[in-house]
């Protein structure tokens, strides 16, 4: 999940969290020093494991080409838009103060902290209202990481967080006026047995300015843990609605990378 920017408002909770949507950046190691086989595996896992353009039917393409460690770090935000973060997650409850590492990652457009890998990639449909599907696979450097991270979004707590933050920042850093905005847990698609899933959804109608037109959008986020590894599955419509074809193709882009996320790196 994001909450940069860089295109329409629309792209919400991917970027607030891990998890698209452009792509997640990578933080690793120096790549001056030889890479760990440790690392090198992780790297290869999430690249097997994402979704692929093959796993999707006629008329979606990719969006972007798939990133992973050659993606350059996005910049940091400025001791300006730190001073607003922060006083934002202060103003929130105290349950929802534990995100504030994940809201920052996100406006930074980077990944949740402690991952070591990742990849990312996108599709879009030019005849579902070009709706768009994203997929991120990341690992972390340990179980408890992972776990630590799936369970921000896990808790009962994380919609009404996530809502109240975006309806401060998006007025406060990006000049949007947000007429509408809900965010909700809904039915995760079917997972494989031994993998932990959470689904929730977002439907926003903003406007870049008070008296600009209104702008709608709905979308779907799927995250995913199996051991160090999370997915991060979206999908994203300009639309009030998300199109029953698209929504097919979602679910089934979410067990097709479930399935895949067994046995990740140890």
């Amino acid at each position: 999940m994001r909450i940069s920017r860089v295109a329409h408002p629309s792209m919400t909770y991917r970027r607030v969290l891990a998890v698209a949507s452009a792509a997640l950046v990578m933080i690793l190691a120096a790549c001056s020093t030889p890479e760990p086989q440790s690392l090198k595996n992780a790297q290869s896992y999430v690249q097997q494991a994402n979704l692929k353009q093959l796993d999707l039917p006629a008329g979606w393409s990719a969006q972007s080409t798939p990133s992973g460690s050659a993606t350059p770090a996005a910049a940091s935000l400025s001791d300006s838009q730190l001073k607003i973060v922060n006083g934002i997650v202060s103003s929130l409850p105290a349950e929802c103060q534990v995100l504030k590492g994940t809201f920052i990652a996100s406006l930074e457009s980077s990944p949740p902290p402690g991952t070591v890998a990742q990849n990312v990639a996108q599709y879009s449909s030019a005849a579902d209202g070009n709706a768009t599907i994203s997929s991120t696979v990341a690992v972390f450097g340990t179980l408890g990481k992972a776990q630590a991270t799936y369970a921000l979004y896990s808790a009962s707590t994380f919609p009404s967080c996530l809502q109240g933050f975006l309806s401060r920042v998006l007025p406060a850093m990006f000049n949007e006026t947000v007429r509408q905005e809900a965010i909700a847990s809904v039915p995760t698609p079917p997972l494989p047995a031994g993998i932990n899933g959470i689904a929730f959804s977002v439907a926003t109608q903003t406007a870049p300015g008070k008296n600009a037109q209104t702008q709608v959008s709905v979308s779907q986020e799927v995250v995913i843990q199996s051991g160090r590894a999370l997915a991060f599955e979206e999908e994203q419509s300009e639309t009030t609605a998300l199109p029953v074809d698209t929504q097919t193709v979602f679910d089934q882009s979410v067990t097709t990378v479930a399935h895949r996320l067994f046995h990740p790196p140890t």
